[in-house]
């Protein structure tokens, strides 16, 4: 029998609030506020996140997180960790992948599933993703598109999701980072199920 054991996810902390911020932009810019900018998320919005693991001994050290500060030093001193400027190897980096399933759940029952997928997540893809949001300022043809663009567009500090919309995903998806919808899987069993071809995430080094 095959068990999948869930963990913490690295931004669980972040990715809740970040959800919840970008439907309350959406609502913001509605002058007046209009009821049917809610249908974008709902009324009633609930958001988490966690991470898949392939045992009990997996699981734990990725529910621990991050050693203080100070014990982080100190395995860079003992080599456990690289120092400032070396960070992985390009091997290394072209090893490495990231995959996230975002099941959304409505209150009729209806399950609709997504996967975004690329290459190393801590440096390749962040890079690009930064570089391109970038670009989605300072380029007028991309600028013109934003939803945040518009005449009296509001929002204060503005979220991935509301400052560049579907605009970053067409960009991210022609760079190699895949946006995707998937197609036949159970409600049940959806958010403890591993997405096709990926192996269980293991931590990289014991903390």
């Amino acid at each position: 029998i095959g068990v999948r054991l869930v963990g913490s996810e690295m931004c669980i902390r972040d990715s809740p609030r970040a959800v919840h911020r970008s439907r309350s932009v959406e609502l913001l810019r509605a002058a007046p506020p209009a009821p049917e900018l809610a249908g974008l998320y709902g009324d009633d919005v609930c958001y988490s996140e966690v991470q898949l693991a392939k045992d009990e001994n997996v699981a734990a050290a990725l529910a621990r997180g991050l050693p203080p500060v100070s014990k982080r030093l100190e395995m860079v001193s003992r080599g456990k960790l690289p120092k400032p400027g070396e960070g992985p190897s390009e091997e290394m980096r072209a090893g490495s992948w990231f995959h996230f399933r975002f099941v959304a759940t409505a209150e009729d029952g209806t399950t609709v599933a997504t996967s975004v997928r690329g290459g190393d997540p801590g440096y390749t893809e962040t890079a690009k993703m930064v570089a391109e949001s970038a670009l989605c300022f300072a380029l007028p043809e991309r600028r013109a598109r934003l939803p945040s663009a518009g005449a009296g567009a509001r929002g204060g500090a503005l979220t991935p999701a509301s400052a560049f919309g579907g605009l970053l995903i067409g960009v991210l998806h022609s760079h190699g980072i895949e946006f995707a919808a998937e197609e036949g899987v159970p409600a049940a069993d959806a958010m403890l199920t591993m997405p096709p071809g990926a192996p269980p995430v293991e931590p990289k080094s014991k903390l």
